[in-house]
C-alpha cells in the first residue's frame, strides 16, 4: 500500500512539475502572413481548392520556408477559372 501511495505522489509531481514548465514557456505572436498560410492549408486539408485567377488584385499571401513573402496576384476563387 506504502508503495502505490509513493507511486502516485510521483506520478503527481512530476505531472505538475510538466505543467508548470509547459505554461513557462514563451507565447509566439503569429504574423498575418503566417495566419494566412494557416488558413490556406486548413482549406486546403478540407477538400477546398484555391484558384488564382487573373492578374490584378491579391489571391493570396504565402511564407514560404526561408521566410520569403510571395504574393499570388488572382482573384481568388473556389472553382476553376472561366477562362
Amino acid at each position: 500500500m506504502k508503495r502505490k501511495l509513493h507511486l502516485m505522489m510521483a506520478v503527481a509531481i512530476v505531472a505538475v512539475a510538466g505543467l508548470a514548465i509547459f505554461a513557462s514557456q514563451p507565447k509566439e505572436n503569429k504574423s498575418d502572413v503566417m495566419l494566412a498560410n494557416i488558413e490556406a492549408l486548413a482549406g486546403a486539408e478540407w477538400g477546398e481548392t484555391v484558384y488564382c485567377c487573373g492578374n490584378y488584385g491579391e489571391c493570396m499571401v504565402v511564407l514560404n520556408g526561408t521566410g520569403t513573402i510571395i504574393r499570388v496576384a488572382g482573384i481568388k476563387l473556389t472553382v476553376p477559372c472561366p477562362y
